[in-house]
């Protein structure tokens, strides 16, 4: 599997958001969906990029703060 890159979304309330897109084939028909796999994991608030940057290193990350309305990538 190769990771094409990561979001991470930070909400302005509960658990930051990981969204990690893939190149594998989406699991539904093509007829529903021809996007890749993109798996989804829920992190402690104001812990998402710590979390990519630790388990990911180097992977491409998006980062939707939500709090204070920037899209940064890192």
């Amino acid at each position: 599997m190769k990771i094409n890159h990561i979001v991470v979304m930070i909400n302005t309330r509960g658990t930051d958001e990981v969204y990690v897109h893939t190149d594998l084939p989406c699991p539904f028909p093509k007829e529903v969906s021809e996007q890749n796999l993109s798996l989804r994991a829920e992190v402690q608030a104001g812990k998402g990029i710590e979390y990519v940057q630790v388990n990911f290193p180097g992977e491409t990350i998006h980062v939707l703060d939500y709090r204070t309305g920037k899209t940064t990538g890192l």
